[in-house]
């Protein structure tokens, strides 16, 4: 959080595999809430926080047909966002985001529309679609979210459409475009993960299937794709 205190959510095992969140308060780790809060199995966790600290977890609901949810910590208690599941169908590879402004983003593979990347943002009334639900061109695995200082959300992931090599795409508001080149990594990815810098220069990191499934990470110079050190 603001005051640099660490917390990790994490499916439980020994609470039904359910979610559950930790924080170190500067000696030993403590439970925040109650140990294994979800409904079900939690699938996929995602953990962020806003900036008054509150924490916020998104994750596959085993108790809820595989959908999406987001909850968050009210001081007391671990509450819904917007009531029952996010996505339509089952949402997974969640991945959560809490901009600037303390909206609640969350991005993950969509069943309801063909394993496709779909986005939602919380706002008072529900979550809503960022522009069009499966916007990706063919499956989209291993999702991954970022939202920049101005509030644009990009996502990152293993895109079906491209044999499985790194994607990236942002929404420029009104729809969603690839930044650079579709499957721009060396091979097949897993596990991506996004992250922008100050500067709004995105990062990403995934298990290189090029390179002999070593650890890899590029970033976008503007122009083109470019290897951060050396592959792998």
């Amino acid at each position: 959080d603001g005051s640099g205190t660490p917390y990790v959510a994490y499916m439980d095992v020994a609470n039904g595999s359910k979610a559950t969140v930790m924080k170190f308060n500067g000696s030993s780790w403590e439970t925040v809430g109650s140990a294994g809060f979800s409904a079900g199995s939690a699938w996929y966790t995602s953990l962020s926080l806003d900036a008054g600290g509150t924490p916020y977890v998104a994750y596959s609901d085993g108790g809820n047909s595989a959908k999406a949810m987001v909850m968050k910590f009210n001081g007391s208690s671990w509450e819904a966002i917007g009531g029952g599941g996010v996505s339509a169908g089952a949402g997974y590879d969640t991945s959560l985001a809490v901009d600037a402004c303390g909206t609640i983003n969350v991005a993950y593979q969509d069943a309801a529309h063909g394993d496709k990347a779909t986005v939602r943002k919380f706002n008072e009334s529900g979550w809503e679609i960022v522009g069009s639900p499966g916007f990706t061109s063919g499956g989209a695995s291993n999702t991954s979210l970022a939202i920049d200082a101005s509030g644009t959300p990009y996502v990152a992931y293993s895109d079906s459409a491209s044999g499985f090599k790194a994607t990236l795409m942002k929404y420029n508001g009104s729809a969603w475009e690839v930044i650079g080149n579709a499957g721009f990594s060396a091979g097949v990815t897993n596990f991506t993960s996004l992250a922008l810098d100050g500067s709004g220069t995105p990062y990403v990191a995934y298990r290189d299937g090029g390179n002999s499934n070593k650890a890899t990470v590029m970033k976008f110079d503007g122009g083109a794709w470019v290897n951060v050190g050396n592959a792998g």
